[in-house]
């Protein structure tokens, strides 16, 4: 089932809450295949223990949307991309095994937030 932006930010934000680290630690991306980008990057076995996530979008725009909500926040952007009509939403924790060595964009350089620690926040 599609989901709206409101119900996608808040179960992003429930899932992260439960991880360690900071929204740097994140990366996140918009896709037409999010298993398939998943595994790309971690193992099959990470996939199903839940270090990744990803959800459907109701439209291309809400997934975009997003996806901007995180990377405006700190998490980085996936490198697998997807195209216009792309609904998939994912993302995934750094581990040695899948890190992206990229420096923070200069425009967020020194000012990473924590995650939330309230909904209300949103």
């Amino acid at each position: 089932m599609s989901k709206l932006l409101p119900h996608l930010i808040i179960g992003f934000t429930k899932w992260l809450k439960q991880r360690p680290g900071t929204y740097a630690d994140y990366q996140v991306g918009v896709a037409t295949d999010p298993e398939g980008c998943l595994r790309r990057v971690r193992s099959l076995d990470e996939v199903r223990h839940h270090v990744s996530r990803f959800d459907i979008a109701c439209t291309a725009d809400t997934a975009r949307r997003v996806e901007r909500y995180f990377l405006d926040r700190g998490m980085r952007g996936a490198s697998e991309g997807g195209d216009a009509d792309s609904r998939a939403v994912f993302m995934y924790g750094d581990s040695p095994d899948s890190r992206e060595q990229k420096p923070l964009p200069k425009r967020l350089a020194g000012r990473v937030r924590p995650m939330v620690s309230s909904l209300s926040a949103i």
